[in-house]
């Protein structure tokens, strides 16, 4: 497999993506994780790479209640909004390639 999205803080997650990869994989970190254990030896030897993403701890809460208040406007950092339905279609254009945008927020219900 050449890439492992790793959603889990757990060692037994990060430890079954790494030993999932090909030689030259990608190990994406979403999420975050006080202490992870990486066994140096096999991520060089198989040419191995971990990438991380961004997070913030215990901060949504306060952030959701300014976007409620009108205090912070999401707008410039929302590039689409699809369906449910479209979410695999958009996921394949990102795949591909031909998704620019900054962020896609997926609809999963009915708007009020």
């Amino acid at each position: 497999m050449p890439m492992w999205p790793s959603r889990s803080s757990a060692q037994a997650a990060f430890d079954v993506a790494s030993r999932s990869l090909r030689s030259g994989g990608t190990v994406v970190l979403v999420g975050l994780a006080p202490r992870l254990v990486i066994d140096a030896l096999a991520f060089v030897n198989d040419e191995l790479t971990v990438r991380a993403s961004v997070g913030y701890r215990d901060c949504h809460g306060e952030l959701i209640a300014m976007v409620d208040r009108g205090e912070l406007d999401l707008t410039p950092f929302t590039t689409d909004v699809v369906d449910l339905a479209d979410g695999p279609e958009v996921l394949t254009r990102m795949a591909a390639g031909e998704a620019r945008g900054l962020k896609t927020l997926v609809r999963c219900g009915t708007a009020p």
